[in-house]
């Protein structure tokens, strides 16, 4: 079973507060929620009152939720003060703006002089790394999937896939259902080097096949010289050819972060 949680567009929620400079600003509706729409924290905030966790979910209140994140500012100051200053409230400083605060202590939690490493030194050799046994200096490894480490995967996969382009008109996978943005781009794009292309008797806006050992996704061919030879390029946030599920799930195992940008693929009439 599928459950819809519609959250309210920007105009139609009270958002958590906006700070530029030192001014803090309350954010509300300007127009009732379409529907059942709501703002997708206070969703949550319900969900955890409705399963028993009321004190912990602030009673399922947006404004008590506010409340609190002002409580824990410590600048003393209410949802009440902030509606009275549409404009914006001034926080002012402290304490006098302060330089090479590292002499001082004021970068620590201990308040010892330095910067927040072990060893309260700038590290070009991470001992945090070393306290867990890990090359405390930057190094090189070659990926799992590339024509050096797998030279049989690259016959059948020569290109060497990169997703995440952005798009200026889109944010993520949102806006791509509005007709007067999609006319840009209305359809998943992967770019191509002319080489490459021309290599496959491929040209631009042709219908092409995005294949990797996972599977494969269509998408409409851009010839482009951003992309150079033996590299593709694929936008992301395209619900309709998810490029994600064509990407390992080999994490890096210091950062967590997943091999968007090494992956081997090839480019094919559809």
């Amino acid at each position: 079973m599928d459950m819809v949680l519609p959250a309210a567009m920007t105009y139609e929620r009270m958002a958590p507060f906006a700070i530029f400079g030192r001014k803090i600003y309350l954010r509300e509706p300007l127009v009732e929620p379409a529907g059942e729409a709501r703002a997708d924290w206070r969703i949550c905030c319900e969900i955890g009152a409705a399963l028993g966790y009321k004190e912990e979910f602030f009673n399922g209140s947006e404004e008590e939720a506010l409340e609190e994140v002002l409580r824990q500012t410590k600048l003393g100051i209410t949802l009440k003060d902030l509606r009275n200053n549409p404009d914006g409230l001034t926080i002012p400083p402290t304490e006098p703006n302060t330089f090479k605060r590292y002499k001082s202590g004021k970068l620590r939690p201990d308040g010892l002089p330095g910067f927040q490493t072990p060893t309260g030194k700038l590290e070009l050799v991470s001992e945090v790394c070393r306290m867990y046994n890990i090359e405390p200096l930057p190094i090189y490894e070659e990926f799992d999937d590339s024509p050096i480490s797998n030279p049989d995967l690259a016959k059948k996969f020569p290109l060497i896939l990169n997703t995440g382009s952005r798009l200026p008109f889109y944010t993520h996978s949102k806006l791509r259902n509005l007709p007067w943005l999609n006319q840009f781009m209305p359809e998943p794009v992967v770019r191509l080097n002319p080489i490459d292309a021309k290599e496959r008797g491929l040209k631009d806006g042709d219908k092409v096949k995005l294949a990797t050992k996972l599977g494969e996704l269509n998408f409409v061919l851009e010839v482009t010289n951003i992309v150079l030879p033996g590299v593709i390029d694929v936008y992301h946030g395209w619900h309709q050819a998810d490029v994600n599920t064509l990407i390992e799930r080999k994490f890096d195992p210091i950062t967590g972060f997943p091999p968007y940008k090494v992956g081997l693929c090839q480019v094919s009439k559809a």
